[in-house]
């Protein structure tokens, strides 16, 4: 009786799983290099919890001085070896952030969120409407639109959120949002361009929530 060949059986026993691989993603320029490095590192842990593999950006081999084009390439490579992208609460005031988020959802790639994001379809609105992406509208910009924004924004949280969580978002203070506020009133009362871009947020945000119910 002719012998059984077990050699692609025995082989495919010892072919490795490849780990679940997760990126992380946040804001590194602005932020003191210490206190970066230690919210990655605390992904990390969290990640390896989870029983995955985490793929730390801040851990790319390139020096912390390298342009900030070198270290975008080298993370969206690292960010395409992985199923998933976890992203850290401050995502959205990183223009790097934002980059890899947008690049992870064209390439079917889950969205992990640490901490879930506020008003996701008012900013949603408010990017389409103005085409700003977050991060430009809670900066330091004083260009119309963007101040216009976060008008728009501030009034249109006023309803259902804390003064102090918009202000969060914005990276601002309460009374900037509290100023906001006044001014959007005044704006929409005697500008006329305003309150069309106004409109214009609020007619889409009516699309967009009747689309995610």
């Amino acid at each position: 009786m002719q012998q059984k060949d077990n050699t692609a059986s025995r082989e495919a026993t010892f072919i490795p799983i490849p780990p679940k691989k997760i990126y992380i993603s946040g804001q590194i320029s602005g932020q003191p290099i210490d206190s970066a490095r230690e919210k990655f590192e605390r992904a990390e842990r969290r990640i390896k919890a989870m029983g995955s593999e985490p793929v730390n950006p801040m851990k790319n081999g390139l020096p912390e001085n390298a342009p900030w084009e070198l270290h975008m390439a080298l993370d969206i490579v690292l960010l395409m070896g992985c199923e998933s992208i976890y992203l850290l609460p401050d995502w959205e005031h990183s223009r790097g952030a934002t980059l890899e988020k947008t690049i992870a959802e064209l390439t079917g790639k889950r969205i992990i969120y640490e901490k879930p994001t506020r008003n996701e379809n008012i900013k949603q609105a408010i990017t389409e409407v103005t085409g700003l992406l977050f991060h430009e509208i809670a900066g330091d910009s004083r260009k119309t639109i963007a101040v216009h924004a976060r008008m728009i924004y501030s009034n249109l949280c006023y309803s259902i959120a804390r003064i102090k969580e918009t202000a969060a978002d914005l990276n601002r203070s309460t009374s900037s949002v509290h100023y906001y506020l006044e001014q959007y009133r005044n704006e929409y009362k005697f500008n006329p361009a305003f309150r069309e871009l106004a409109d214009k947020v609020s007619e889409r945000l009516i699309q967009i929530q009747q689309i995610t119910k």
